[in-house]
């Protein structure tokens, strides 16, 4: 279950807080709406890269270890 409330804070907090109120957290602060667009789309290609990749280690390399260093890093 500590897994399972890890994966739904982590969840939670980059759809949940960042995706929803990303760009009128940007306006609010100043941002052009279209650049803080721009900015979620491109943390939308990263994310697509980097599930691909972490989809590829894990074909490769012991699953565990590799959820270790994914919460450490993050």
């Amino acid at each position: 279950m500590d897994l399972a409330g890890t994966f739904f804070f982590y969840g939670f907090s980059t759809n949940g807080l960042i995706g929803t109120h990303l760009i009128s957290a940007g306006h609010d602060h100043g941002m052009p709406q279209v650049t803080a667009a721009g900015l979620l789309a491109f943390m939308g290609i990263f994310n697509l890269i980097g599930t691909t990749f972490s989809g590829w280690l894990s074909d490769r390399y012991d699953n565990p270890k590799l959820l270790f260093w994914y919460y450490d890093f993050r």
